[in-house]
């Protein structure tokens, strides 16, 4: 009878840390994926100002040249 409660005590205690474990896991790759996408939405954010400044720094260069024409 001993021998059999040392091991459901054991097949419990492995059965949490796997599931300790999954969730470990879990969290890790969520997070990562998280923070993947914020650095992908910033640089995406950076490209757009780019392009939009150089857009403007456009329109004043047609500016002054209709300036001084």
């Amino acid at each position: 009878m001993g021998e059999g409660c040392a091991i459901k005590i054991l097949k419990s205690i492995l059965k949490f840390i796997a599931i300790a474990f999954m969730v470990s896991l879990f969290s890790f790759f969520t997070s990562y994926r998280i923070t993947d996408s914020i650095i992908k939405n910033s640089t995406y954010e950076k490209n757009e100002y780019n392009h939009i400044k150089e857009k403007i720094n456009a329109v004043i260069e047609q500016e002054k040249r209709a300036n001084r024409k």
